[in-house]
């Protein structure tokens, strides 16, 4: 399942009761787990339980719940444009795996009045990675009043495994929005959205599984690949080297390489989704596919003068209504941004553009040349 399905879950966390009698003499202690603001600042967390006083969950069942801390509400934003986008929690299991790590958001309904954790928390959307091992993060969009009815003031991060399961809970921290996976040395990265869902830690590529995730490609959104080194790369004329990937509608692909790259597809290029982007074919070599919002698309140059930066596997995909120029479009490969690829509306343009260069080219002239500029 794509950990940007949407999937809401009815029930949050099984209470222990030996935990929630314990909370009331907990107190709203610091926490030693490390949190930052959405630009870096140090930033603290407050406690709800006792687990969280350190970030360290053990056995079968156990759960830790943050509070933030009111003297961090400058760095917290106070309207839409600089508030923190989406929540993200990094931990390391360390014995007991594979588990189940869940994260959800705590509202101000979850606090009772003297500030502690209300014994009959609500039902919420969750996030949760399951057959999760090592070091594994998980990132969810922080939703609006509208959708989670109160204020939300907190977090909670849950284990699910077997008696000699232990999870550290490394980092934590507000982040921009991305949803979709990442996998690269030895760790593995989620994003989901923000009602939650559900991803499996086993069917990221190298885990033997039959498919990796797929991930959901908003409108105005920006379509994030990234690719380890291939071995073999070049193929045979009948069967290259290539990753194929659709949207439902088309089939876009990209040629394996020996070395890591990340290539980046605004949305427009194909339909300005919704849509589901997965994996068909080659995917072995497939690190990472997650989607984030920009006002300006990097692939998409604010100066006319610049060329556009694209995969040249896209450029064949690119739809001429989204060139700035109605005759040309000028990109430049993203991996070689100084090789430029120049696409035409017809041959004529093509000829006007280059013929003159052509010939100076193809022709060995001893007694011609090009006037300079000032001529």
């Amino acid at each position: 399942m794509s950990p940007c399905e949407k999937k809401t879950h009815i029930f949050l966390f099984l209470f222990l009761p030996l935990v929630v009698l314990c909370l009331p003499g907990c107190g709203n202690s610091l926490s030693a787990v490390p949190f930052s603001g959405i630009d870096g600042q140090i930033l603290s967390l407050k406690t709800l339980s006792s687990e969280a006083e350190k970030g360290i969950l053990t056995g079968a069942f156990s759960s830790a719940w943050f509070l933030f801390n009111e003297t961090d509400a400058p760095f917290m934003g106070t309207g839409v444009s600089d508030r923190p986008q989406a929540l993200e929690v990094s931990v390391r299991i360390s014995s007991g795996g594979p588990v189940t790590v869940t994260l959800a958001f705590v509202t101000a309904d979850d606090i009772s009045g003297n500030g502690k954790l209300s014994a009959d928390p609500a039902p919420r959307d969750l996030s949760a990675v399951q057959n999760a091992e090592g070091t594994v993060s998980l990132r969810m969009n922080i939703p609006g009043l509208e959708h989670t009815g109160a204020e939300i003031c907190g977090f909670a991060v849950q284990l699910s495994g077997g008696a000699n399961s232990r999870l550290e809970i490394l980092s934590a921290g507000f982040r921009r929005d991305e949803t979709g996976w990442k996998s690269e040395n030895g760790t593995a990265w989620f994003g989901f959205g923000t009602e939650g869902g559900m991803a499996d830690f086993a069917a990221l590529p190298g885990m033997g599984s039959l498919n990796p995730p797929s991930v959901i490609l908003a409108e105005d959104s920006l379509l994030h690949l990234s690719f380890s080194p291939a071995e073999e790369t070049l193929g045979s004329r009948l069967d290259q080297g290539r990753i194929v990937f659709t949207d439902g509608e088309r089939i876009f692909g990209f040629r394996k390489s020996p070395a890591a790259y990340t290539t980046t597809v605004p949305a427009s290029v194909l339909g300005n989704g919704p849509a589901v982007i997965s994996a068909l074919s080659g995917y072995e070599n497939l690190a990472g596919m997650y989607v984030s919002r920009k006002k300006l698309p990097a692939s998409l140059p604010d100066d006319p003068l610049s060329p556009v930066s694209a995969d040249p596997h896209m450029i064949v995909e690119w739809p001429g209504h989204l060139w700035r120029r109605s005759d040309r479009e000028v990109f430049s490969w993203d991996r070689f941004p100084s090789v430029l690829i120049v696409d035409t509306d017809t041959y004529a343009t093509q000829s006007r553009y280059f013929k003159r260069l052509a010939f100076f080219i193809e022709k060995k002239v001893t007694g011609a040349g090009c006037l300079p500029i000032t001529s």
